[in-house]
């Protein structure tokens, strides 16, 4: 009978450590009612993987329709560019400036005097 016991705390002890890293490993996709499909804001419902995904970068709110808006860019708008307006992507943040870009900034000025 003790050896019977044993087993069975083995067995508990095992399903325990299961559980706990089922849960560490398990996404973490907060569900609220009332939202999309369930889905809080700042996420979009997948109808492929049929479950709440984050917003792609440069897009938050409720079913990810806002674009991030000057200054911020990036995962949940939580980051600012440091650069003028016209060189902020919302994705990715601050772009750098190439020959290219300078030289058709000079022709919309020659062009329009702007």
């Amino acid at each position: 009978m003790a050896g019977r016991t044993l087993y069975d705390k083995h067995i508990v002890l095992l399903l325990i450590v299961l559980l706990i890293t089922f849960d560490i490993n398990s996404e973490d996709v907060p569900k609220c009612d009332g939202d999309v499909n369930g889905c809080c804001v700042g996420y979009f419902w997948n109808f492929l993987a049929d479950k709440c995904e984050e917003c792609a970068p440069g897009f938050t709110g409720v079913n990810c329709s806002s674009p991030c808006y000057y200054p911020s860019y990036g995962r949940r708008c939580q980051t600012n560019c440091i650069c003028r307006k016209e060189l902020c992507d919302i994705a990715t943040g601050c772009r750098t400036v190439t020959t290219d870009d300078q030289l058709t900034q000079k022709a919309i000025y020659w062009f329009h005097g702007v």
